[in-house]
């Protein structure tokens, strides 16, 4: 995982506060880029306290909310609160009309509609990296039977794919609850690797309506085709 900010952003906000702000900006964008989570006028994103921590394992959660709080009383930006369940608590994230204006907004016609997110970094990279001279380009040779592997393979999602797939489909599942549950047991239901998570999640719905952790202790056995 690497970090980066955009240093105008810092200039104006302060390096921690840029390094958030980068982050929110790469999410909304991707979210600007496909239609979705566009609210009041404005794109946004959502996260978790616990999930921010460990997106940013070098903050504290103590220090996680002093970087918000600050962006938020200087308008960098903006909370909200989307959520389809009224106990969902997480919080949503837009960035404000400033520091939009310096990243030049979302949209760019020159990246088929995706913002350049790698400008932010051109002044920390190498100096070759503004370089005329193009860099050469080394193409890997593809392994087929290695890609079927892979793709078959289970992937744990993120509470972000999972929160995701709960409001598509309006369950009440705890997202951070569910991935820290089988987290925590290497995804696994009883003896057996989990084979699809979606499955799992609808369980959860299905037998108790929040999905939280404490009532879960009995779903592995009884999940074991999933």
């Amino acid at each position: 995982m690497e970090h980066s900010f955009n240093v105008e952003v810092a200039k104006r906000y302060g390096v921690t506060a840029a390094i958030f702000i980068h982050s929110l900006y790469f999410w909304i964008a991707k979210n600007e880029a496909n239609g979705r989570h566009y609210y009041d006028g404005k794109s946004w994103t959502y996260n978790s306290l616990s999930a921010l921590t460990k997106l940013f394992p070098y903050f504290t959660k103590s220090q996680i909310r002093t970087v918000i709080s600050k962006c938020e009383s200087e308008g960098a930006v903006i909370k909200g609160n989307f959520n389809k369940a009224g106990y969902d608590k997480t919080c949503w994230y837009a960035l404000g009309d400033e520091v939009l204006e310096i990243y030049g907004g979302y949209a760019d016609s020159s990246t088929g509609g995706m913002p350049d997110l790698a400008q932010p970094m051109l002044d920390f990279a190498h100096p070759c990296a503004k370089s005329s001279t193009p860099i050469p380009v080394t193409i890997p040779v593809i392994n087929k039977k290695y890609i079927r592997e892979t793709q078959k393979k289970f992937q744990p999602p993120t509470v972000f794919e999972v929160r995701d797939y709960c409001q598509e489909k309006g369950y009440h599942v705890d997202p951070d609850a569910f991935v820290d549950y089988y987290s925590a047991r290497g995804w696994k239901m009883g003896k057996n690797s989990m084979k699809d998570w979606k499955a799992a999640v609808r369980y959860w719905e299905r037998n108790d309506r929040g999905g939280s952790a404490n009532s879960a202790g009995g779903y592995g056995e009884e999940m074991t085709r999933l």
